[in-house]
């Protein structure tokens, strides 16, 4: 006998500002009745890896706004 799982996650990361990256994922696979526990679990860290991926992509350090310090140029001659 066949049976369809489905699992998903999803996971929301605040970026500061009033701003949050939402990212879920879904996936369903039908299997035999007695391999259900162990393709739920694969189903299950197959979607959390998913989600965790598009996240790290999207959260890369923005570049710097506003003021920054530039460090100081030292020149060993005068020009």
């Amino acid at each position: 006998m066949n049976i369809e799982i489905t699992r998903s996650f999803s996971q929301k990361k605040n970026l500061g500002n009033y701003e949050t990256l939402d990212s879920f994922c879904s996936a369903k696979i039908e299997c035999d009745i007695n391999e259900v526990e162990e393709k739920s679990k694969m189903l299950d860290e197959i979607v959390q890896r998913e989600v965790n991926k598009t996240l790290a992509r999207l959260t890369t350090q923005p570049e710097p706004q506003g003021l920054t310090i530039e460090p100081e140029l030292k020149f060993y001659k005068d020009i």
